[in-house]
């Protein structure tokens, strides 16, 4: 049954897909266009694209379009649930107990993972990078993305440099574009989806925040404000970090120690970084049953997600037929490429070589990667279980 296959082809990813939206990006599009075909590369360059103007985790809103193209909404809901479990079920665990891990043990073990994603990411940036990257204006605005992003330091330069790379692409390729588009990708959206997607996100947007404030319910505000994270947070992954310190910890509902635990706990799982709001729940200082409060933070931080990507794919393929908009996805895509380019390069490849040892297992998971013979999964384990042994040998 093909919903059974989306949650468990999703559920495994979610179990060894270390290392942030960078290489969440990479594993889906080796699983979904090299190894599976459900979309062409095209078609996932045109998800990837739309998913980076969207507040909220960019990777698992291109998961849960890809489950959408494949399914329906159900579709979505399924390869969303199958990627965030894994993850979640174990900050859950964890928080009921706070079980603080040594760290001591399982070093060794993250550091095995982080050399395993630098290897995923760059095979990623080298093959996104020939797919996008084929001309000078399109090389330019990914190098220029990559420098911009390693040497400023801004919550909305991701948010800034897509539109940059969409007006530049938009003005010097619109007359080169062929007028025969290549196929729009098509996920199964009806009206019905989209006016009421449309009209929740715009009424809880407004409802949330006044109904939380007049009626003072706990289980409503934890909502609303994981609900107002999800919706307004652009560039996903670490930036989301002071926005939920801001709305849990400055207001009493989760103490300063249990963030940073928390935080850092998440560090070291798969899977996206926003399943953080399951573990944020689980902790909350409200006396609110731990494992309630999880379930509502998190189905709250992601539920705009759901309702954006109806709203923005519903009219997309005929967006997508205007000339403008298909050059411009041509430079949002460089752009994109660059944005990984920096990521591989920091946080991702600065933090996990610091030694000639680990530089040379960094060059024999690279090798084994574009080998391509060897599952990305079976790589990671083994960076890990490495890691994990390397430490009895020093």
């Amino acid at each position: 049954m093909i919903l059974i296959s989306i949650f468990a082809t999703f559920f495994k990813l979610g179990c060894i897909a270390f290392g942030g939206p960078a290489a969440h990006i990479a594993l889906f599009r080796k699983t979904f266009v090299d190894e599976k075909q459900w979309l062409t590369d095209n078609e996932f360059s045109q998800i990837m694209a739309v998913a980076q103007f969207m507040p909220g985790p960019a990777s698992s809103q291109i998961g849960i379009s890809l489950g959408l193209h494949k399914a329906g909404q159900i579709g979505g809901f399924v390869a969303w649930l199958g990627f965030t479990l894994p993850t979640a079920i174990v900050l859950i665990a964890i928080a009921q107990g706070m079980l603080l891990v040594d760290t001591n043990n399982i070093e060794p073990v993250i550091n095995g993972l982080k050399l395993a994603t630098a290897a995923i990411v760059l095979h990623a940036v080298s093959s996104m990078f020939k797919s996008f990257c084929r001309d000078t204006l399109t090389i330019a605005i990914c190098l220029t993305t990559a420098l911009l992003m390693v040497l400023l330091d801004s919550i909305w330069l991701q948010f800034i440099l897509l539109l940059v790379a969409a007006a530049c692409a938009a003005i010097f390729r619109k007359s080169k574009q062929n007028t025969h588009a290549q196929q729009s990708v098509s996920l199964p959206i009806s009206r019905l989806a989209f006016r009421t997607s449309l009209l929740l996100f715009a009424s809880l947007m407004i409802i949330l925040p006044v109904a939380s404030y007049y009626f003072s319910q706990p289980l409503l505000d934890l909502f609303a404000r994981f609900f107002r994270v999800g919706a307004t947070v652009f560039g996903g992954g670490h930036v989301v970090l002071p926005m939920l310190q801001q709305e849990m910890v400055t207001t009493g509902w989760v103490t300063e120690n249990a963030f940073l635990a928390g935080y850092g706990i998440t560090q070291a799982m798969p899977g996206p970084i926003f399943t953080f709001a399951a573990f944020l729940g689980a902790v909350n200082q409200l006396a609110i049953p731990s494992a309630i409060a999880a379930m509502i933070a998190l189905i709250a931080i992601f539920s705009p997600s759901f309702l954006l990507i109806n709203i923005c794919f519903f009219y997309w393929r005929k967006l997508s037929e205007n000339a403008a908009i298909r050059a411009s996805l041509i430079g949002i895509n460089a752009a994109v490429v660059g944005l990984l380019l920096a990521a591989f390069y920091q946080p991702i490849f600065i933090s996990s070589v610091d030694s000639v040892l680990q530089l040379i297992a960094f060059t024999l998971l690279t090798a084994l990667v574009f080998w391509q013979k060897v599952p990305v999964w079976l790589i990671v384990i083994l960076a890990g279980g490495c890691g994990y042994f390397w430490q009895f040998l020093q």
